[in-house]
């Protein structure tokens, strides 16, 4: 089979497949393959009848320039496959999307749409994205603005489990709430993937101190709480950006950029510290090197850099530095932010286990064995630290140990209270109650379930102890004795003192009697009968 037709039939397998893809070809390679093509040609022409076939002979133009064609061709397919990241042996896959567009130069930025522009549209694909499931869950409190004039604030409000916010604005002539126009009210899907409600004004003079309020709702009912913000008219344009110290948060977490607090500098030289200062955002720098061979078949690396604007940033346990942009009307100002992802969550204690002792009736300690189990996501469970004390005893350095099971003396009753700390210092507790020395008889109280005259009834006992109890009931007319039982309550078919005692774990007796006089199993006696005559 001919090169030629080698050539057109690799062409005719991928034509479907190339109308699907529509790949992007970078501007650098639709130039390389601009080029070779047209070396190509040139060389053909150039060539003309002194080209010579595999024989000896020489071909014909035309052929040289046919030759000349299907090896730009070639060319042409190699450049594709360059640009899609493949080898050219590789077979792309039928069906398979095309590859997303290339990323940017080293130095440039990658423009995002900011929040509120489109209100109300999924942001537009390619656009930097946070989303995840645990950030969907994070609601978005409403906070105060503070705008230049005539910027343009936008109020976010976000409840997870909410359908309808509404929207209100303070009068401050009229002193009352009264709906925002519908105009200004609009939804965008944030960074994370939220539905926010948003409440759009324009900063002015006659908006300074504005108060909104904005109150989410559920279908499905429950308190609708409602929160409240204010937007502030900065006095004068900023044209400096400084941060005090690195901003800490519990991690792993998103931050919202309009946590962080700020310190302005104005254009008169006065500063001043600010919450939640308006179009101020994160930048934040992804780089990437990727490899591929030139046309000689050697491998070249290509280092982009992509500045990503945005609200959110996340951040682990750990140290991670992002720079704050803030533009305005004095110019566009950075400063850089430390922000600090710190583990403030306590480990989880899933289980104490004490292990079997007997109570004393000797007040002495008592030694046992306790057995603490706990997980952390953090920390690794080599490094967890344990201890067992009384309620009300903190423990101190040398009360911690470096394993879960630990050999402890009992030397009083009550609460006992199991510790888990994890290398950030947060501790986990969980108590347990404790009885090893017991020296106190149960209170015992009796009585009879029938109290009249009858053929049988029961004596009930019911005692009261810090532990579980076993009875004793003996009566010396009757010789019975029913030895030491669980049951509490015990037949009787004949009078007589009964005896009933109460014993605890620790061997504490306490004991009471009870006469049973109210049993009568003897029918009457007939001595007469009478008759009277009818007269």
């Amino acid at each position: 089979m001919s090169r030629h037709r080698k050539l057109r039939q690799r062409k005719e397998r991928r034509y479907v497949e190339r109308e699907h893809n529509k790949r992007k070809i970078p501007a650098w390679l639709a130039c390389l393959g601009a080029a070779v093509l047209a070396a190509c040609l040139w060389a053909a022409v150039k060539l003309g009848g002194k080209t010579e076939t595999a024989g000896g002979e020489k071909a014909a133009p035309e052929e040289s320039l046919a030759t000349a064609e299907a090896a730009a061709e070639e060319e042409a397919f190699l450049l594709e496959f360059l640009a899609a990241g493949r080898s050219p042996e590789e077979e792309p896959a039928a069906g398979e999307p095309a590859e997303a567009a290339p990323a940017l130069e080293e130095g440039t930025e990658e423009e995002t749409v900011e929040e509120g522009e489109n209100s109300g549209q999924q942001a537009p694909a390619g656009e930097a994205s946070l989303d995840s499931p645990e950030g969907r869950q994070q609601p978005v409190p409403l906070r105060d603005i503070y705008s230049e004039e005539k910027g343009e604030a936008l109020f976010r409000c976000y409840e997870p489990d909410a359908d309808s916010y509404a929207w209100e604005v303070y009068d401050l002539t009229e002193k009352q709430w009264k709906e925002a126009e519908a105009a200004s009210i609009g939804t965008l899907t944030d960074e994370l993937g939220r539905k926010v409600s948003t409440l759009r004004l324009t900063a002015g003079k006659a908006q300074d101190g504005t108060m909104i309020r904005c109150t989410p709702a559920s279908s499905e009912g429950g308190d609708s709480k409602s929160q409240e913000a204010s937007l502030f008219l900065l006095p004068k344009a900023v044209i400096g950006l400084s941060l005090e110290e690195p901003y800490k948060t519990a991690g792993p977490a998103f931050v919202d950029v309009r946590e962080i607090p700020v310190e302005v500098t104005y254009a008169d030289g006065s500063k001043e510290r600010i919450l939640g200062l308006n179009h101020l955002r994160f930048m934040e720098k992804e780089e990437s090197i990727q490899a591929s061979p030139d046309g000689a078949g050697n491998q070249t690396h290509t280092m982009t850099t992509v500045v990503k604007e945005q609200t959110y940033s996340h951040v682990g346990i750990e140290e991670k530095e992002v720079m704050l942009r803030y533009e305005g009307s004095g110019g566009t100002v950075e400063t850089a932010c430390l922000l600090v992802g710190t583990d403030q969550t306590p480990p989880e204690i899933t289980e104490v286990e004490v292990s079997p002792f007997s109570i004393s009736r000797e007040d002495k300690p008592v030694p046992v064995t306790v057995t603490i189990r706990a997980e952390d996501a953090q920390t690794p469970y080599p490094a967890l630290r344990y201890a067992f004390l009384p309620e009300g005893q903190e423990p101190q350095e040398e009360d911690w140990r470096k394993k879960g099971v630990l050999e402890v003396e009992i030397t009083q009753n009550g609460q006992w209270t199991a510790y888990c700390r994890d290398e950030a210092g947060n501790i986990a507790s969980a108590s347990q109650m404790i009885l090893a020395v017991d020296q106190k008889a149960p209170v015992l109280d009796l009585s009879l379930e029938e109290e009249g005259f009858c053929e049988s009834t029961r004596i009930l006992a019911s005692a009261e102890d810090s532990g579980p109890v076993r009875y004793r009931f003996t009566c010396v007319e009757t010789g019975e004795d029913s030895g030491w039982t669980q049951e509490a309550a015990w037949p009787v078919k004949e009078n007589g003192t009964w005896k009933v005692e109460a014993r605890d774990e620790a061997g504490n007796v306490s004991g009471k009697e009870i006469p049973v006089t109210n049993i009568d199993r003897t029918p009457p006696v007939i001595h007469s009968i009478k008759t009277k005559e009818r007269e």
